[in-house]
């Protein structure tokens, strides 16, 4: 059994990192916000267009499942990324009947270029760490991520009455 000094840091511990999670969660929410915001979109549209970069050749409906966006939200956001240059429809190879979201070449360098200072900034941090420490914030980061998807995706289905 452990004593009750390990209980006390440990709990210390786990409340540091839920305060840090909260605190990474606001400057991220901040940052992509303003991103948006640099380049004529909204917080929403700039995620969904991550997720349309990410998951490439993906149609409006698997988009609006991934996301849990409403069809008339999801079509309202892709009007506006393609507005904007950063999305393009195209016809699916394997079936003509269904369009296809590819983000664009021009949206992409115009998003990428915000994100410089970033990335090296990041990339300073994590040398910092050891490969093994790394590795761990990764899979930390990726299970909680997981969650959150998954707690998002129960906040977005409407209650059944």
């Amino acid at each position: 059994m452990g004593t009750s000094d390990d209980d006390e840091e440990r709990a210390a511990a786990v409340q540091a990192v839920a305060d840090a999670g909260r605190v990474l969660s606001t400057a991220a929410v901040l940052f992509h916000t303003n991103v948006s915001s640099s380049v004529g979109l909204g917080p929403t549209d700039g995620k969904v267009l991550e997720l349309i970069r990410r998951y490439s050749d993906i149609s409006a409906k698997e988009l609006a499942e991934r996301t849990g966006l409403a069809k008339n939200s999801i079509s309202a956001v892709l009007s506006r990324l393609e507005k904007n240059g950063f999305v393009e429809r195209r016809p699916d190879p394997a079936d003509g009947r269904r369009l296809l979201l590819v983000s664009t070449a021009e949206g992409a360098r115009r998003i990428g270029e915000l994100f410089v200072g970033l990335t090296s900034r990041l990339d300073e941090l994590r040398e910092r760490y050891t490969t093994e420490q790394l590795r761990v914030i990764a899979d930390y980061q990726l299970r909680a991520a997981a969650i959150q998807h998954s707690e998002a995706a129960k906040l977005g289905t409407p209650a059944s009455s």
